[in-house]
């Protein structure tokens, strides 16, 4: 067991995750400055003999919400980061951070998510760091901000803490650290570096959802995303349409991605991947892409045939249905788009009813569960050693709190401090609620706060500390100044002693 470095020895620590710090100043989809300032004050009003550590688990700032974004912005990420930190509404929260660094035996860690990439090219990283300890070397060095998705690895008492931003099980959003290495050295020596290639969800972002957001914000809230967004969004405005055409090379960006990881070649040489083959014909992935493209072609003469011919691809290629609907939650085109196809024009239902009728499934959905063992939970369960007590992840915005299957640790997601949006069950149940939070989608993102029942808000910590000897995770929100538990009907705290 490898020995850790004494700066990640705590007392206490505090993890959040997921702030997309960004996006037009009247519409950040992050809106809790204020309470975040008072949970980082009360953090500075730790007794000083006691080491506190906070670390922001990736995605603290969202370069991809920034007007005009690219897939990586290395000549401009400074300037956005001044612009984000400059906002009124981050004011307090900013100012208390610095602070936070400023205060003895307090240390500040953060760690790189997709959504802020930019943070690894070393001249943004140092932007940050003089930005955050006010451009002072003794605070400077309290701060570290880790790249390279190795994660952190901290120390509480005798118990080990690994926290990991969560994209590593994404295959929308893996990152493919080593070229971003490469592209950073290229830039250091002042060469022309090679094109980034970026994941597919970032490609989602920039190429689509950006778009489609400026008319319907609430795609950033809605979860579960995959099996509620999309159709929402094709009956709202069929239009979307031209933009989502832009999916079927998104889907072979994800199904290329895929491939390089599993055989190991994500990080191989640039060129010797440039002659390989895309996908072989008969490959699933290959399939995929095919599904896509022709579920896309939709014209109005031709619907019928066309939902006809899809449900025959689903039926020959079962390979390829498992690869949209599978456990790792990554249906894209499933069934409830089929099912709305259907409603509408074959049971001639109107387009709120059908909408309704195709999204009752999630119903059943367990995504807000915090104890539900997700497909995140299982991937990150089975890859990480037993010997970790603390397993911290972030990423789906979906807190989580349950004792691990390999060893005797426990698994946490730390959720996120954005809006959240969950279509409960009695509006999925009742056509006309579900027709009056329908309507609601197409208000504009302060609009929308002010929908009663509509917008969540689960600012989370996930916090562990150690007392005599003994240490306590647990997963609490920050509310009206004081931690409480997320969820007091169930398990949220955990002891190693």
């Amino acid at each position: 067991m490898i020995e850790i470095n004494p700066f990640f020895c705590f007392d206490e620590i505090y993890i959040i995750s997921d702030l997309h710090l960004g996006g037009p100043e009247e519409a950040q989809v992050f809106n809790q400055g204020e309470n975040l300032a008072l949970m980082i004050e009360k953090l500075t009003q730790k007794p000083n003999n006691r080491k506190i550590g906070l670390i922001i688990n990736g995605d603290v700032i969202d370069f991809l919400a920034q007007p005009s974004q690219k897939v990586i912005d290395p000549l401009e990420a400074v300037h956005k980061i001044n612009i984000i930190f400059s906002y009124k509404e981050l004011a307090f929260f900013i100012d208390n951070l610095k602070r936070f660094v400023e205060s003895k035996n307090c240390y500040l860690i953060i760690n790189m998510g997709n959504h802020d990439v930019e943070i690894a090219l070393p001249w943004v990283k140092e932007a940050l760091i003089k930005n955050l300890s006010n451009d002072n070397e003794d605070y400077s060095g309290k701060i570290r901000i880790i790249t390279d998705g190795t994660g952190i690895l901290c120390q509480v008492g005798k118990a080990r803490v690994l926290c990991l931003h969560g994209n590593e099980m994404d295959p929308w959003n893996y990152i493919d650290y080593e070229a971003l290495r490469r592209y950073c050295r290229d830039f250091q020596r002042d060469e022309i570096p090679g094109a980034w290639k970026p994941d597919a969800g970032t490609k989602m972002v920039v190429n689509v959802l950006n778009n489609i957001k400026e008319d319907f914000p609430f795609v950033d809230l809605l979860k579960p995303e995959q099996k509620a967004v999309l159709p929402i969004l094709l009956v709202l405005d069929p239009n979307q349409l031209n933009k989502i055409k832009e999916i079927p090379g998104i889907a072979t960006t994800l199904a290329w991605d895929r491939l390089r990881r599993l055989t190991g070649f994500l990080a191989a040489d640039e060129e010797a991947m440039e002659d390989s083959p895309l996908e072989e014909p008969t490959s699933p992935e290959y399939q995929l892409d095919l599904l896509l493209r022709k579920t896309l072609q939709i014209e109005k003469d031709d619907i019928k045939t066309l939902l006809l011919e899809v449900e025959e691809d689903f039926q020959e290629h079962k390979n390829v249905r498992d690869i949209i609907t599978g456990e790792q939650g990554e249906e894209f085109l499933g069934f409830n788009i089929i099912s709305y196809w259907w409603n509408r024009i074959i049971r001639r239902k109107g387009k709120e009813e059908s909408l309704r009728l195709s999204l009752k499934e999630l119903i059943n959905d367990h995504s807000f569960e915090i104890d539900h063992e997700d497909s995140y939970y299982k991937q990150f369960d089975d890859a990480v050693g037993g010997e970790i007590d603390f397993l911290v992840v972030g990423h789906t915005h979906l807190e989580r709190a349950i004792p691990r299957r390999k060893g005797t640790g426990i698994y946490f997601n730390s959720g996120t401090w954005m809006r959240l949006i969950k279509l409960r069950s009695d509006i999925l149940e009742d056509s006309k609620k579900f027709k009056k939070t329908f309507n609601t989608f197409k208000k504009s993102l302060k609009d929308l706060d002010s929908v009663p029942d509509l917008i969540l808000i689960r600012p989370t910590v996930v916090t562990i500390q150690e007392e005599k000897g003994i240490v306590k995770g647990a997963l609490q929100h920050f509310e009206k100044g004081e931690f409480v538990p997320a969820n007091p009907k169930k398990t949220c705290e955990f002891t190693r002693s």
